[in-house]
């Protein structure tokens, strides 16, 4: 056994948690999939991608409550008992929500990619070359860690249990792979969106994208916050990772709905409006020498450069939908 925490208890804790996750991330999923499919922020693509999230968390959640149903119940008479079961990654189970688990991970990455080239994609498509190297390592990690697990899976049953610290260098690099992909690619793109706020700015006291660029960075917190603590507790070998492991599933699909649902919401309410109104009416200024006004270009000019901020961030929140 690993660390002052038993696997049993740390198992407990873990399926506790994730689904009280899960079943907050059923409600944001039901949202999701109606705002993609029939709301203001459509997009078929992305319905698609909710409903991978929604399949692949759900299955994980269904896995360990099945493995916590054989842990307590099926193996507590046996040697070892539940301690020894839940602390086996040669069980086949392991092997599949394992499997979930990394399916999962790199579809959240390759969202948080796409979403990077798409803001970029009129500035610039080398900008997402480094996201993108981070990605396709991460898939080869994947690949290594499944087939690492594959192997001490034929063994099931057989010999002394196998620990999840014996793959310490393939977890370790799933997790630091997908931290760095997440935080470049999210860093990225929320520079994007303050650039674009940064222009939109010029005659108005309040941009159009500061809401959106704060919505990004909260949902890249969540699911940084959360890896970065489970890296942390994997290095100090404690069975307390497996509760914010397990957390992961479901967090990574709240970050997905929440990001959209957040987004819509903000697109409903449109763009803030002018805190000082600009007229169109030519202004007249009173002197005792002469009598001036305004031009009406000057007007049309402040007009067509709020309609070009509009379009602009229509764009890119539409991109980031």
């Amino acid at each position: 056994m690993s660390g002052n925490v038993a696997s049993d208890t740390a198992a407990l804790f873990a399926i506790a948690f994730e689904w009280g996750l899960y079943g907050i991330s059923v409600w944001m999923f039901v949202g999701t999939t109606k705002e993609l499919l029939f709301g203001i922020s459509q997009n078929r693509k992305m319905a698609f991608i909710a409903c991978l999230f929604f399949l692949f968390s759900t299955s994980h959640a269904i896995i360990d409550l099945i493995r916590i149903k054989i842990g307590f119940i099926d193996k507590r008479e046996s040697p070892g008992g539940p301690a020894l079961y839940f602390s086996d990654v040669k069980e086949v189970l392991y092997f599949i929500r394992s499997l979930f688990y990394l399916a999962q991970t790199l579809l959240a990455d390759a969202v948080v990619v796409y979403r990077c080239h798409t803001v970029w994609r009129p500035i610039s498509r080398w900008v997402v070359f480094v996201p993108s190297t981070f990605w396709i390592c991460l898939s080869a990690a994947c690949i290594g860690a499944l087939y690492n697990l594959g192997l001490a899976t034929q063994h099931s049953g057989t010999g002394p249990g196998v620990e999840i610290f014996a793959f310490a260098k393939w977890v370790n690099a799933v997790f630091v792979l997908s931290l760095a992909t997440n935080l470049v690619g999210t860093g990225l793109l929320a520079f994007r969106i303050w650039r674009v706020n940064q222009s939109t700015t010029e005659f108005r006291e309040t941009g159009f994208m500061i809401p959106i660029f704060r919505v990004v960075i909260d949902t890249g917190l969540l699911y940084t916050i959360t890896l970065t603590v489970t890296l942390v507790l994997f290095e100090a070998k404690t069975n307390a990772q497996t509760v914010t492991f397990d957390m992961l599933m479901p967090i990574i699909s709240l970050s997905f709905y929440m990001l959209i649902l957040r987004v819509a919401r903000l697109a409903r309410r449109g763009p803030p409006t002018r805190s000082t109104e600009i007229s169109l009416e030519p202004t007249t200024i009173s002197s005792r020498s002469a009598n001036w006004s305004a031009p009406r270009t000057y007007s049309r000019h402040l007009e067509e450069s709020d309609s070009a901020s509009v379009r602009s961030t229509q764009k890119v929140s539409t991109s980031v939908v």
